[in-house]
């Protein structure tokens, strides 16, 4: 999601930009730690390099996602993350009901290894009677 060409390396900060976006209204010019003078408030990481305006950043961004163009910019950010928060409760509801004992954590979750399929097939399915569509749901392997 966030191998933008142009800006290989800097993942951390095409993400903030990209959240950024997301929240920000339809005329955002300029980045926050241009604003702020020196960026000396901003993590180094999440700055992108000289020359990525909002505007360049925002089209090459499109360019990889062009389905994403109403939503960079139309500030909905904050009712995706309330969608997603919707999501993982449910889950966390369905999982409860079979007896299988889950954390959500941020945007993830945390299982039993030996019930992965089910709580996959659980956060799938949530997901379409949420919002219509599914969504990559990955697994880790934590011991």
């Amino acid at each position: 999601m966030y191998a933008i060409p142009g800006l290989e390396g800097h993942r951390a900060a095409v993400k903030k930009a990209f959240n950024t976006l997301l929240n920000a209204g339809p005329k955002m010019t300029r980045w926050g730690y241009e604003r702020a003078g020196n960026g000396e408030d901003a993590d180094a990481s999440e700055r992108l390099p000289a020359g990525w305006t909002v505007k360049r950043t925002k089209a090459a961004i499109l360019s990889r996602h062009p389905a994403l163009a109403r939503s960079l910019g139309s500030g909905i950010g904050l009712k995706l993350m309330h969608i997603e928060s919707e999501i993982l409760v449910a889950v966390l509801v369905e999982m409860t009901e079979r007896e299988i004992v889950g954390l959500g954590i941020h945007d993830g979750l945390l299982a039993p290894a030996s019930k992965v399929d089910e709580v996959r097939m659980i956060m799938e399915d949530v997901a379409v009677a949420k919002v219509g569509t599914t969504i990559p749901v990955s697994v880790e392997a934590h011991s």
